[in-house]
C-alpha cells in the first residue's frame, strides 16, 4: 500500500493556494474592469511577481532548513543518483528554485513576440489584451501540467522513451536553426485557426465583451476565445 506523505501534501496545497490567490488578485481585483494597461501599470505588474518569487524563495529556505511539513527529509527509497533532485537544506532548495525561475523567465521572453503577433493578427483591442493573455497563459499552465504528468508516467513505465523526446527536441532545434529568417509567421495558416473556421461563425455579429458563451441564430453556442477575437478584428477593419 502506498504511504501518503501528508506533510508534502499540505506543502503542495499551500503552494497551489498561493499561486491561485495571485492569479485571482490579478484577474478579479487589479483587472476587474478591462482597461488599457499603461507603462507604469505594466512595470508594476512585472515587478510584483518578482517580489512574490523572492518572498517564496525566503519561505522555501526556512521550510527546508528547519524541515517544516517534513520538507528536507529525504525519502528512504531514493537511489544514490536521485539524491541530487531532493534538496535537504534551505540553500539547496533555494538554489534549485532560483535556477528554475531564471531559466523559465529567460525562455518566456520569446513568447512576448508571439503574443505581439497574435494580438496584432486578431486585432485584440488594448483594453482586452490582458484578459485574453491571462486566460491563454492559464490554459498553457494547465496543458503544461498535463504534459508533465503524462511525460513522467511514460518515463516511469518506458525509460527508453526519453530518446524519442530527445530526438524530437533535436529535430525542432535544427529546424529553427536552418529556417529562413525572412519567413514571416502567418497565424491564419495554423491548424487551430483553419480548423475553427469550419464550425465558428464569421466575425459579423456584435461583440459580447467578456462572456465565454454566446447564443447565435445559426449555432447553439460560440466560444468567446475565438469569436470575440474574430469580431474585434472585423470591427477594427471597419473603422
Amino acid at each position: 500500500m502506498l504511504a501518503i506523505d501528508w506533510g508534502h501534501v499540505v506543502a503542495w496545497a499551500v503552494f497551489l493556494a498561493f499561486v491561485l490567490s495571485l492569479l485571482a488578485v490579478d484577474l478579479f481585483v487589479r483587472h476587474r474592469n478591462p482597461h488599457e494597461i499603461r507603462f507604469r501599470e505594466a512595470l508594476l505588474g512585472t515587478l510584483l511577481p518578482m517580489v512574490a518569487a523572492t518572498g517564496f524563495a525566503i519561505a522555501l529556505y526556512y521550510a527546508y532548513q528547519y524541515q517544516w511539513l517534513d520538507l528536507g527529509h529525504l525519502p528512504a527509497h531514493l537511489t544514490p543518483k536521485e539524491f541530487d533532485y531532493y534538496p535537504d537544506t534551505g540553500a539547496e532548495a533555494v538554489l534549485l528554485f532560483v535556477t528554475g525561475y531564471v531559466v523559465e523567465l529567460s525562455l518566456s521572453a520569446d513568447n512576448v513576440f508571439l503574443f505581439v503577433v497574435l494580438m496584432g493578427f486578431f486585432a485584440v483591442p488594448r483594453h482586452l489584451q490582458h484578459r485574453v493573455l491571462f486566460w491563454g497563459v492559464l490554459g498553457a499552465l494547465v496543458m503544461r501540467a498535463v504534459m508533465i504528468l503524462a511525460g513522467t508516467a511514460l518515463l516511469a513505465q518506458f525509460g527508453s522513451i526519453i530518446y524519442i523526446f530527445g530526438a524530437f527536441l533535436l529535430y525542432t532545434g535544427l529546424r529553427m536553426l536552418f529556417s529562413k529568417e525572412d519567413t514571416e509567421t502567418d497565424p491564419s495558416q495554423s491548424l487551430p485557426v483553419r480548423s475553427s473556421t469550419q464550425f465558428l461563425a464569421q466575425p459579423s455579429l456584435p461583440y459580447s465583451r467578456t462572456r465565454w458563451f454566446q447564443t447565435l441564430p445559426t449555432l447553439p453556442f460560440q466560444l468567446l476565445g475565438t469569436q470575440s477575437l474574430a469580431t474585434e478584428l472585423h470591427q477594427e477593419r471597419l473603422r
